[in-house]
């Protein structure tokens, strides 16, 4: 990134990123699991962490070792309800709040680019009071080909009406930041406590930047 230019535009993630809806979603597949007399290891959910549902659905895994008598809906109507109970504990992540904030002031345009639906995105930005901040969200509706593909970063640059070489992508997961630089886009991961202790190398690529939290992001450090 050429930082004499100024940024257009910031590009984030919302799953882990802007709330922490991955450790909730963990604990309810557990419980899920649990109701079947199964075991459900963390090690063994952070490979889906980042991709859609439509490529990997841990619910086809579950029914396969569940055997016979496995009714689908009524897993799914159990996982719901736990999973609505679990994430209406959890508020924006550190630094989100000010980051947009800044971003704002810097006259940046903001997008998501997310694996999770439109309807779930817009839902828990809505009750976060984010929602109005964001001049794009392209979801897991909006692709046929989700994270780790970089289809839905280019539909979000050109959502955005941006400079792809003047954005910012803001991701926690390997299959985000492999896909934001399949994109040739600018990317800074943000591990959260799911996504902390894996590697971030795939297939050639790294980060750009790694940082905690994005309240080490200082905003002026790509402004010229």
């Amino acid at each position: 990134m050429d930082r004499t230019r100024k940024i257009e535009g910031i590009i984030f993630d919302f799953d882990g990123l802007i709330i922490d809806s991955e450790t909730p979603a963990f604990h309810a597949w557990q419980r899920l699991y649990e109701e079947y007399e199964l075991t459900l290891m963390k090690e063994d959910w952070v490979d889906v962490i980042g991709w859609s549902s439509k490529d990997r659905d841990p619910m086809h895994d579950l029914a396969r070792l569940a055997g016979d008598g496995f009714e689908e809906a009524e897993a799914r109507k159990k996982l719901s309800k736990w999973e609505k109970e679990f994430l209406a504990k959890e508020e924006v992540l550190p630094g989100v709040r000010e980051l947009i904030t800044a971003a704002e002031n810097a006259q940046l345009k903001l997008g998501i680019a997310s694996s999770s639906s439109r309807q779930w995105v817009k839902g828990h930005l809505e009750r976060l009071g984010l929602y109005e901040h964001f001049e794009v969200i392209i979801s897991s509706d909006d692709v046929d080909h989700a994270k780790p593909d970089p289809e839905i970063f280019h539909l979000a640059v050109d959502a955005l009406g941006v400079n792809p070489d003047q954005v910012i992508v803001l991701e926690d997961s390997p299959a985000g930041v492999l896909a934001a630089k399949r994109a040739n886009l600018f990317c800074i991961a943000v591990p959260n406590q799911m996504t902390k202790h894996l590697s971030f190398q795939l297939d050639g690529h790294q980060p750009d930047m790694k940082i905690d939290s994005l309240r080490g992001l200082r905003l002026e450090n790509f402004l010229p």
